[in-house]
């Protein structure tokens, strides 16, 4: 009898233990999928594009600089809804050939919209690039992707 009791008491600790590690599993998966935006600079001037991993954009006579952002873990569709509003130091201009522009009455705040198809279904990304038009100053970017709203980024241009 005692044998039959060790032998149920391993299996039971065995399932329990195995559905501890399927819902820690779980768990790490739900984690893992949270939508994420990354905001950095990448450096254009060589032969391969170079992250800078910083959000102060130089300016400079050779400005070979980028701002550019990239979301992943969302659920992407073949043409996904990307709105940008940045928030500018001074009055400036956003254009962009594919866009939506609308730029507020003191052009301050400019509002992006574009549709853009994701890369392999795994993510998006954008890039800016300023000029020694832009005011030098701190900026905001307010990003949503498709129904996904993310935190307010901030950078700044210097001279």
């Amino acid at each position: 009898m005692k044998k039959y009791l060790l032998l149920a008491m391993a299996f039971a600790s065995t399932t329990a233990l195995a559905n501890t590690q399927a819902n820690t599993n779980a768990t790490t998966t739900k984690e893992a999928k949270q939508p994420i935006m990354r905001l950095t600079t990448i450096d254009v001037g060589g032969k391969v594009a170079k992250s800078l991993n910083s959000t102060v954009y130089s300016l400079s006579k050779a400005n070979t600089t980028q701002l550019c952002w990239e979301v992943i873990n969302i659920p992407f569709t073949a043409k996904n809804k990307v709105t940008e509003v940045f928030t500018t130091p001074a009055k400036s201009k956003f254009t962009h050939p594919d866009a939506s522009v609308t730029t507020s009455n003191e052009d301050k705040t400019h509002t992006i919209v574009s549709h853009i198809p994701s890369v392999n279904n795994e993510f998006i990304r954008k890039c800016w690039k300023f000029d020694k038009t832009d005011p030098i100053g701190n900026y905001t970017l307010d990003l949503k992707v498709n129904d996904i709203i993310f935190p307010t980024q901030k950078f700044s241009i210097v001279k």
